[in-house]
């Protein structure tokens, strides 16, 4: 072998063949496959949709009624930040803050506009968020000076 190869052969070791693999069984049907349960799939959903209504529990939500101011501006001065920041937040009838606005992938907005006042806008940031059922307005001022502007508040989104 070795001078057939052109290599000198020093030594030579033989394994045994590798076991050819067992037959497959015959074919069956799915059905005939199957594992028999107590069950059917049926009666196991019913068993396990039974199991989550025994763990329901009922929680009780506030129905938000009105938009309270929680901070009211003292000394604005035409475009400068209002400062301290407007915050807004919603109540119940009873007047009990409502913190769960929506979540964090999809918050509450609230807008604030002018409603009257002597011909100046709101500008800045219109437009934020409910975060634990605050609405901070941290970018507002008014382009016009003036006395007795009236902003309004009103819930943007959801609509």
């Amino acid at each position: 072998l070795g001078s057939a190869l052109g290599l000198n052969v020093t030594g030579l070791a033989m394994e045994d063949p590798v076991v050819p693999p067992a037959q497959p069984p015959e074919y069956t049907s799915p059905e005939a496959r199957a594992e028999v349960l107590e069950q059917t799939w049926a009666e196991q959903t019913l068993a396990n949709d039974t199991q989550q209504l025994e763990q329901y529990e009922e929680v009780a939500y506030d129905v938000p009624h009105t938009l309270k101011i929680s901070i009211e501006p003292e000394d604005v001065k035409e475009m400068q930040v209002i400062n301290p920041a407007l915050s807004v937040y919603v109540a119940t009838e009873e007047g009990k803050m409502v913190s769960a606005l929506g979540d964090d992938s999809d918050p509450w907005m609230c807008t604030a506009s002018v409603l009257s006042g002597p011909g100046g806008d709101v500008v800045g940031i219109l437009t934020v968020p409910f975060e634990k059922g605050v609405a901070t307005f941290t970018d507002l001022h008014i382009d016009a000076a003036g006395s007795d502007y009236v902003l309004q508040f009103e819930i943007s989104y959801p609509t």
